[in-house]
C-alpha cells in the first residue's frame, strides 16, 4: 500500500505545522519513524541551513531526523543519497525553487528511490517548491507557465496561498486538463492524503479550484 502524501503551502518548519506534521510522524512509525529532508529546492541558496532547520524541527516534535544533501545531479545519484533514502520512513522535501528540484531529480537515482519508497508505504511530504514539483504539472514561479512536475500525483499546488492567489489559480485552472487537479494551500497548513481521503491541519485553509468553482477547507475537514 503506497503511503502518506503531504502537500504544505510554505513557511514550514514554523508553530502551526506541528499539527500535520507530527500526524506524519505518527503514520511513519511514531518513535520508530526514521525522517530524512531532503532540502534540494535550496540547492543554489544555502542547503545546509535548510536541512538544518528541518532537522531541528523534526526532532522537537519526537522524530529521528537527518539529512540527506542532495543538491545537484551528482548527488542525486550517489548510492549513499540512495541507501539512506531507502532507510527512510518519512522523505520530506522544504522549500526553495521548484524548477531546481525537478531538474535536479528528474531521472535521477534518489528520484527512483523515492518513487518505490512511496510505492511501499513510506510518507513522502514536501513544502512549498518541494510540494508544487510533486505534481504532474507544476507552475513554474520563473515564468508563469505549466511545466512537467515529477508526476507522483496528478495535482498542481499553490503554495503560499491567500485570497490575492485566487485570479491566477483560475487562469491556471482553464489551463489543466479536466481530470487535473489544483490545490491552493495557506502557509503553515498542510494537506494530507492517508490513503483514502484528504486531511487539512493547519491554521490555515485550502483551497480546491474546479471549473466549477472554488471549494474551502479548514483545519481538522477532509475531502475526497
Amino acid at each position: 500500500m503506497a503511503g502518506w502524501i503531504a502537500l504544505h503551502g510554505g513557511g514550514e518548519f514554523q508553530a502551526g505545522s506541528e499539527i500535520g506534521d507530527r500526524r506524519l510522524v505518527v503514520a511513519a512509525g511514531g518513535a520508530d519513524a526514521r525522517v530524512i529532508v531532503m532540502p534540494t529546492a535550496a540547492a543554489r541558496d544555502y542547503p545546509e541551513m535548510a536541512a538544518r532547520h528541518g532537522v531541528r524541527w523534526f526532532k522537537q516534535i519526537g522524530a529521528v531526523a537527518d539529512a540527506v544533501m542532495v543538491v545537484d545531479e551528482r548527488s542525486a545519484n550517489d548510492a549513499k543519497m540512495v541507501a539512506t533514502i531507502e532507510a527512510a520512513t518519512l522523505i520530506y522535501l522544504p522549500g526553495g525553487d521548484p524548477v531546481l528540484v525537478v531538474e535536479i531529480l528528474r531521472g535521477s537515482k534518489v528520484w527512483n528511490a523515492i518513487v518505490k519508497a512511496h510505492e511501499r508505504g513510506v510518507t513522502i511530504g514536501g513544502a512549498s517548491a518541494g510540494a508544487m514539483a510533486l505534481g504532474t504539472r507544476m507552475w513554474n514561479p520563473h515564468t508563469g507557465a505549466l511545466i512537467d512536475g515529477l508526476g507522483l500525483l496528478s495535482i498542481v499546488t499553490l503554495p503560499h496561498f491567500g485570497a490575492s492567489s485566487t485570479d491566477r489559480a483560475r487562469v491556471l485552472r482553464n489551463q489543466l486538463d479536466r481530470a487535473a487537479r489544483l490545490f491552493g494551500i495557506a502557509e503553515r497548513t498542510a494537506a494530507i492524503w492517508n490513503g483514502s481521503k484528504w486531511n487539512v491541519w493547519g491554521p490555515g485553509e485550502v483551497v480546491e479550484v474546479m471549473v466549477a468553482g472554488i471549494a474551502h477547507y479548514q483545519s481538522g475537514q477532509s475531502f475526497q
